[in-house]
C-alpha cells in the first residue's frame, strides 16, 4: 500500500515537454491555507524561482508548491525571473489563489532559458489530475540525475488525533549544504503555531539535509519547505507545549531518512559513510573537522576502493585547522581503532577491508579538547560520478 498525503493535501506530476518523455512538472496543493516555512540556498547566485519564493513566503503562509525539473532557471537574468513569475501566475490562477500562496521551484541545467510556455500550457491538466495518492507522481517529476524516488512518512498521535507528516525530496549530485542540489517538500495536517513550525523545521533540516555531502558543491536552487494545514484537528502545537517534542522528533526522523536516501543515491555512489567527530572544542570546530573529512576526495576514493588507509583521515583532519592538543586524536574505522594520539596503530588490513564493503562505513574521530560533536554523512567518489557529470549540459 502506497503513501497517502495528509488530510487536505493533493499532488500530481506529469510531462510538460521539458524532458522528452519522463515527468518534469510537479504540483503539491492544500485545500486550505497553510502555515509555511522554508529554507533556501545561501549561494550568492540564487536561481529566479528561489528569489521569487523567498518573496512569496514573507507572510509565512502558502497553499501550493509547483516544481519543474530539467531546467534550473538560473543565471538567466531578468527574463528568468519573468519566467518564474509567469509560472507562479498560471498556477495561482488555476488554483484560485493569491500569487503569494504559491511556492515555485526549479531544478536542472543552469544557464538555459526556461520554456515557461510548456509549463503554463500543462498547468490545467496538472491541477485536474491532483490526487491524495499523487505523491509518487510528484516525486518522480522533480527528479534529475536521481535513480529512484525519495518519499517518507510518519504518523503520530497528538492530543488524541492522528497527525501525518509526508516528505518528498530529490538530489543526487551537487550535494553540499547548506543545503544541496536538493529540493524537499514536507506536508503535514498538524495544527501548529508559526514559530513552532519554523523552529522544528530548521532543526530538522540542520540534522539531515545540512548534514550530508556528495561532492562539496553548493547548488543555486536548493529549497526545503514545509506546509501545515491543521486539518488533523489536534490541539495546536506551540513551542512550549508537550506535543512539540513529539512533532519535532517525527519531523527529524523522516528528514534524516530522506537525506540518507540522497546520500545512497549520490551520483555514481556505491556506499555511504558516517563521519562522526566528538570531543571538539566548539560546535564550529566539530563542524569544520567533520565536513573537511567528509568532503576529502582522498577519503571518498578510499571508500570506493575499500582501502583502509587511516592516513587519508589524518591528513584531512590536520588540514581542517581545528585545535588538536598534546593528547592527539583517536580514529576508528568500522569500530576498529586505527590511530591513537599521533600514530597509526597496527591493524588487520584484510579484516578491515572486508568490513568497509558494508553499505554504510562508520568513521569516528575522537578529539580531546571539549564536548562538542558533529555527524556528516557522505558517499564514495567513483568513475561513474565523472561519467555522469562530464557532459551534463
Amino acid at each position: 500500500m502506497g503513501i497517502k498525503l495528509p488530510s487536505g493535501f493533493r499532488a500530481n506530476g506529469l510531462n510538460c515537454g521539458l524532458k522528452r518523455k519522463k515527468k518534469d512538472l510537479a504540483l503539491i496543493y492544500s485545500d486550505s491555507v497553510c502555515e509555511a516555512s522554508a529554507l533556501f540556498t545561501p549561494n550568492r547566485f540564487k536561481a529566479a524561482p528561489v528569489t521569487l519564493s523567498i518573496k512569496n513566503l514573507r507572510g509565512g503562509r502558502a497553499q501550493a508548491v509547483v516544481i519543474n525539473s530539467a531546467n534550473a532557471n538560473c543565471s538567466t537574468g531578468r527574463a528568468g525571473y519573468a519566467d518564474a513569475l509567469s509560472v507562479n501566475k498560471a498556477a495561482a490562477k488555476a488554483l484560485s489563489l493569491p500569487l503569494n500562496r504559491v511556492i515555485v521551484a526549479s531544478t536542472g541545467v543552469i544557464g538555459k532559458r526556461l520554456d515557461a510556455g510548456k509549463i503554463i500550457d500543462a498547468v490545467p491538466s496538472l491541477v485536474k489530475g491532483l490526487s491524495q495518492n499523487g505523491i509518487y507522481l510528484a516525486a518522480e517529476a522533480m527528479m534529475t540525475t536521481d535513480s529512484f524516488m525519495k518519499v517518507a512518512h510518519k504518523s503520530i498521535d497528538i492530543s488524541g488525533r492522528r497527525v501525518s507528516i509526508v516528505g518528498m525530496a530529490k538530489g543526487a549530485g551537487m550535494i553540499s549544504p547548506n543545503m544541496a542540489t536538493m529540493l524537499a517538500v514536507f506536508m503535514t495536517d498538524a495544527g501548529i503555531e508559526k514559530a513552532a513550525l519554523r523552529r522544528a523545521f530548521k532543526d530538522a533540516v540542520m540534522n539531515s539535509f545540512n548534514s550530508i555531502t556528495v561532492d562539496g558543491d553548493m547548488s543555486t536552487n536548493d529549497m526545503a519547505a514545509i506546509l501545515a494545514n491543521g486539518r488533523a484537528g489536534n490541539t495546536v502545537i506551540g513551542l512550549s507545549s508537550a506535543s512539540y517534542k513529539k512533532f519535532s522528533s517525527a519531523l527529524n526522523d523522516i528528514s534524516l531518512k530522506l537525506a540518507l536516501m540522497i546520500i545512497k543515491d549520490g551520483e555514481g555512489a556505491t556506499r555511504s559513510a558516517k563521519i562522526e567527530v566528538t570531543g571538539a572544542s566548539s560546535k564550529e570546530a566539530a563542524e569544520r573537522a567533520a565536513r573537511r573529512i567528509a568532503e576529502s576526495p582522498l577519503l571518498k576514493t578510499m571508500l570506493y576502493g575499500t582501502d583502509p588507509n587511516p592516513g587519508r583521515i589524518v591528513a584531512a583532519l590536520g588540514a581542517s585547522g581545528v585545535k588538536i592538543g598534546k593528547k592527539g586524536a583517536d580514529i576508528y574505522i568500522c569500530g576498529k581503532h586505527v590511530f591513537k594520539g599521533e600514530a597509526i596503530l597496527p591493524h588487520n588490513r584484510s579484516s578491515l577491508k572486508k568490513a568497509m564493503t558494508r553499505d554504510m562505513v562508520d568513521v569516528r574521530i575522537v578529539l580531546k579538547e571539549g564536548r562538542h560533536a558533529r555527524v556528516i554523512y557522505t558517499c564514495d567518489l567513483t568513475p561513474a560520478y565523472i561519467n555522469i557529470n562530464k557532459g551534463y549540459s
